[in-house]
């Protein structure tokens, strides 16, 4: 079996199924967990969202209720009025004739459906319109009421199979009375938009795209469903078990095939369900979890794969077992359960950290989809009553005007009611306020008010200004309700033109009304009352502020309403359309969303704290099922049998290009020689140590999750909801400062940038393998561009993210080259060769290097120093900025070598022969030997001797006493076969003739010089000059 191209022994193939078989039901039931948890989250923030709705219902009826009955009252009023104006004229004589023709014209004038003139007993005395009534009948007693009180009759209606009319009669004498006829119709149309099904429920929102439905308790039927195709249908068919329709019940309901989340109530013979989709309610679950389980996978996995890589390479070198402990039945490996439980410890701090930043963006999630529903609510409500409002004003404005046209045709036709007593009996009949005549000079000719000698204002921005438009010819002028300059009350004043026989103007006659019903239906429209209203719940609330003066138009508090928002601590940038963000107002911080009207910005917040009060539960139960999961595979990996049989050696390749160092800490640890680090080709997996194979597969795992928030950013319109806090921080619409959204952000960049760079590092690899030494070259150099212009990019962006203003920070950047010049420069440019140093890798911690005529191991490399130490324990501290022509000389063992000089006249050959028979004996007496000894030949002719050089591997501690003790061995051998040294001396005598070599012993020295080329042609110390 192999796992990533290595191959594992029996026991240890065991151990790996055993481990990715626990790691996968341990993912499944840590998914399983989690998904439950957050959908429960999920579903108990819905509960109170709906509960909310539910409470509302029961108000939302009564309102509607007391709405209908308002609608009704002031509709039944508007037409009493309108048979009191009439039967106010015939009393008046203004209107005399009791004709057809004439009533006709009357019906004309009251904008009715018909108008009749009924005697007491009911007959028809003369009428506008053809009527199905018969009046003689007690179905129509009520009209004859007029006769006894004197008021109008109190309103009702008659209903036929083909008609429905609703009658309203006013007395003229004691024989006659006015009756109005007229169709319900528009009555019918305004109850629809204020009192049905559809009308209360339809303008109801339940989370972000639910709703409200109402089902008949009798029947079951839907009374009202948003799917006009289900209203009237049986509600039973549809997939609503009849179980569950209970009051205040909270449940899952399946409806026509798609599954809810619903809130039941009993209202009104009928449940009204409010019920919010499956979808909307674990839109965000599935990234949540997702980012948690795949940290939970690459803590597994690096576990296991570290363990089973550590077991391999001791495989591998044939090592046993070490550092055991037995435990019972079984032995527990002390060495692979201490670095095994170091990661464990650190992924599983590791997984809490990215757990509570998941919890902390669903936390937020959920509660920014939570306010978009109130914003959503909120923007819905201020739309349907901008269009109530309009349409109210409209209605009541049409009514005024009708009435100012009644009053300016009765004035026309009897000009003697232009006087106070006959004005004031005109206003009782229109039901109105006061009724004032003006003359073409735009002066008070009449009134029936108090206020009397008034003259139209020539000053535009005086209220009574706009009337002079009546005097050039307007028909007629409704103003907008406003503070009455003279009386200082809440009027409105309507003004209609009095024309003469010609039609030509002849002043206007203005009625005054108090529309306090139209006061009292706008006011309960108002944005303070729609807010007031709304409730956010974890004790969040709404408020509002001015677009125009930036001041609070609505605040929970009343003492902050009217002040300015910005002194109590909101941000310019924060007034604006669809903001979701932090907000601090009056020293409390919420997390909020507004939303932009006509005239103000509305925004809807939670105090911070109460919306992450979940995420540290769930962080540590998250924890201590990974820590349960880990213990697991910990103890899985590190314990065996006692007295099992001992693993079969499995034999890989083994390479050169790792070798041992000794750390400062004297530990020994693997590293790349120095030659390798360089090489483009990499290193083979079999020639991996455990730790770098562990560095690859944490690079694949780190390249996956880089490449899959690739995808999500590209993809993010698809991949994610139009309400996920997901998409709203992809598309970078919060705000810069140090947050959790900047925090996301970077990690986003930081991934994105990092997979774009080794795409284009692995294409400039596979050119510089196609093209020759100077391609080679070019493409060198543009990887390191690359890689420093990636990394400023990072740095620059996400400086940007965190709120920090690097167009300032650039032009700064010439500041700091002033500093640097004045004072600064070995300072900044310790720190900066240091990162140098560190980002380059040119060497590390362990390596051995020449710098200088200093030679050592690296002890440290810091900020602004680095710090190297020789075999004699001497360390040398030296300046980054300083750090220059490096020599790194980290390879598998350090070479020592002994140079001797030898007489001119002595043989060559000889020694050679000896040297080759006295290697052994140096090998065996000097220990520390690693390889060799090697002969490297003859490396200087001088003066007074032929050089000659001995060379051995050894240890780097080992290498200057190696030294000492090879010159000591060359010595003692040159005495003992008499072969001189050459030094300064006066000849006095002739020098003994030196012993010539045979020529067996010349052929014998030939093979040995070159069988001593082969051996050691790969060893060439640095320090050699020849």
């Amino acid at each position: 079996m192999g796992l990533g191209g290595i191959k594992l022994s029996e026991k240890l193939k065991r151990k790996a199924l055993l481990a990715v078989g626990a790691e996968i039901i341990c993912l499944v039931l840590l998914g399983l967990f989690l998904l439950s948890m957050q959908t429960d989250l999920s579903v108990n923030d819905q509960k109170k969202n709906t509960e909310d709705k539910v409470h509302e219902m029961s108000s939302l009826l009564k309102s509607a209720g007391e709405a209908a009955d308002q609608i009704t009252v002031s509709f039944d009023d508007i037409y009493r009025s309108k048979a009191d104006s009439l039967s106010y004229m015939y009393q008046r004589q203004t209107a005399d004739e009791y004709t057809d023709g004439r009533l006709e014209e009357y019906r004309s004038l009251l904008e009715v459906t018909n108008v009749l003139v009924v005697d007491s007993r009911g007959n028809k005395v003369a009428l506008a319109q053809e009527s199905p009534a018969d009046f003689t009948r007690s179905r129509y007693n009520q009209l004859r009421t007029v006769f006894d009180t004197g008021e109008a009759s109190e309103a009702f209606e008659v209903r036929n199979k083909e008609t429905s009319l609703r009658y309203y009669g006013s007395r003229i004498d004691d024989d006659r009375m006015v009756v109005i006829e007229q169709d319900p119709e528009e009555l019918y149309k305004l109850l629809e938009e204020t009192s049905t099904w559809k009308s209360i429920l339809g303008n109801v929102s339940v989370g972000l795209e639910g709703y409200a439905f109402a089902v008949s308790e009798k029947d079951y039927t839907f009374l009202y469903h948003p799917d006009e195709k289900l209203s009237g249908t049986d509600a039973l068919d549809a997939g609503i078990p009849v179980e569950e329709l209970e009051d205040n019940n909270y449940t899952w309901l399946t409806v026509n095939g798609e599954k809810f989340y619903c809130g039941i109530t009993k209202q009104q013979d009928a449940y009204i369900i409010c019920a919010v989709s499956e979808k909307e309610i674990i839109s965000s679950r599935g990234v949540t979890v997702a980012g948690i389980l795949f940290a939970f996978f690459a803590v597994m996995t690096l576990v296991i794969t570290y363990s089973i890589f550590m077991m391999k390479d001791r495989e591998k070198s044939g090592k046993k077992e070490a550092g055991s402990s037995a435990w019972g039945k079984f032995c527990y490996d002390r060495v692979i359960g201490r670095k095994i439980g170091t990661i464990s410890v650190v992924g599983l701090i590791f997984i809490l950290i990215i757990t509570f930043y998941m919890q902390t963006l669903f936390a937020l999630s959920r509660q920014s989809m939570g306010n978009n529903e109130r914003v959503a609510e909120v923007e819905k409500t201020l739309k349907h009553y901008e269009k109530d409002i309009d349409e109210t004003t409209e209605q009541y404005n049409a009514r005024y005007l009708n009435k100012g046209r009644i009053a300016s045709y009765i004035i026309s036709q009897d000009p003697g009611v232009a006087q106070k007593d006959a004005l004031v009996e005109l206003s009782k009949a229109l039901d109105v306020e006061a009724v004032n005549v003006f003359d073409m000079a735009g002066v008070q000719t009449a009134t029936s008010s108090p206020y009397t000698n008034f003259k139209l204002s020539g000053d535009p921005e005086d209220q009574s200004y706009e009337f002079n438009k009546l005097l050039n010819g307007a028909d007629y002028i409704i103003q907008d309700a406003q503070t009455d300059e003279v009386s200082g009350g809440y009027h409105q004043y309507i003004g209609v033109t009095l024309r003469d026989d010609r039609g030509d103007a002849d002043g206007f006659v203005q009625i005054s009304v108090t529309p306090s019903k139209l006061k009292e239906t706008l006011s309960n429209m108002q944005i303070d009352k729609v807010l007031e209203k709304t409730k956010v719940g974890k004790g969040g609330f709404v408020f509002a502020v001015d677009k125009k003066d930036k001041t609070f138009a609505y605040y929970p508090k009343e003492k902050l309403t009217g002040r300015s928002a910005v002194s109590y601590g909101m941000q310019k940038q924060q007034f604006k359309d669809a903001y979701c963000d932090y907000i601090t107002v009056d020293n409390k911080t919420y997390y909020g969303s507004s939303l932009e009207t006509k005239s103000d910005y509305i925004y809807v917040v939670v105090p911070k704290d109460a919306m992450t009060g979940a995420r540290l539960p769930i962080t540590l139960a998250c924890g201590a099922v990974s820590f349960i999961c880990l213990l697991f595979v910990f103890l899985l990996l590190t314990l065996s049998r006692s007295g099992r049989e001992e693993a079969d050696a499995v034999k890989d390749g083994a390479g050169r290009r790792n070798i041992d160092v000794v750390m400062p800490d004297g530990s020994v640890r693997k590293t790349e020689t120095a030659e390798s680090r360089w090489e483009t080709v990499s290193i083979r997996w079999n020639e991996k140590t455990p730790e770098q194979q562990i560095s690859t597969v944490l690079k694949m795992i780190l390249g996956v999750l880089a490449a899959a928030i690739c995808m999500a950013v590209m993809m993010k319109e698809k991949i994610f909801g139009s309400n996920s806090i997901f998409l709203y921080i992809l598309n970078g619409e919060w705000e810069r400062g140090v947050n959790i959204f900047a925090l996301t952000g970077c990690i986003l960049i930081i991934c994105v940038v990092s997979v774009i760079t080794v795409l284009v590092q692995a294409i400039l690899r596979m050119l510089s393998k196609t093209f020759g030494a100077r391609g080679e070259t070019v493409c060198r150099l543009l990887h390191s561009f690359i890689k420093y212009f990636s990394v400023i990019a990072i740095l620059y962006y996400c400086l940007a993210l965190i709120g920090v203003d690097t167009k300032t920070l650039l032009a700064s950047a010439g500041i700091l080259t002033l500093v640097v010049g004045l004072g600064a420069r070995t300072l900044v440019s310790d720190i900066l060769a240091g990162l140098f140093i560190i980002f380059e890798g040119e060497f590390r911690v362990g390596d051995i290097v020449t710098i200088g005529d200093w030679r050592g191991t690296v002890l440290e490399i810091g900020i602004r120093t680095t710090k190297i130490e020789d075999p004699s324990k001497n360390i040398k501290i030296i300046s980054n900025s300083e750090v220059s022509g490096v020599i790194n000389m980290t390879r598998q063992y350090s070479y020592s070598w002994a140079d001797v000089g030898i007489e001119y006249g002595e043989s060559l050959e000889r020694v050679e022969n000896i040297l080759e028979k006295e290697f052994p004996n140096i090998r065996k007496r000097l220990t520390n030997i690693i390889e060799g000894p090697f002969y490297k030949g003859v490396i200087e002719l001088g003066e007074s001797s032929v050089v000659i050089r001995v060379m051995v591997l050894c240890t780097e501690s080992d290498r200057v006493q190696m030294g000492r003790d090879l010159n000591r061995e060359m010595k003692l051998i040159f005495d003992k076969y008499d072969i001189n040294i050459p030094f300064p001396q006066v000849v006095v005598n002739e020098p003994t003739e030196a012993k010539k070599a045979s020529e067996w012993e010349k052929r014998r020295a030939d093979k040995f010089n070159r069988s001593q080329k082969e051996l050691s042609k790969s060893f060439i110390a640095e320090e050699e000059e020849n």
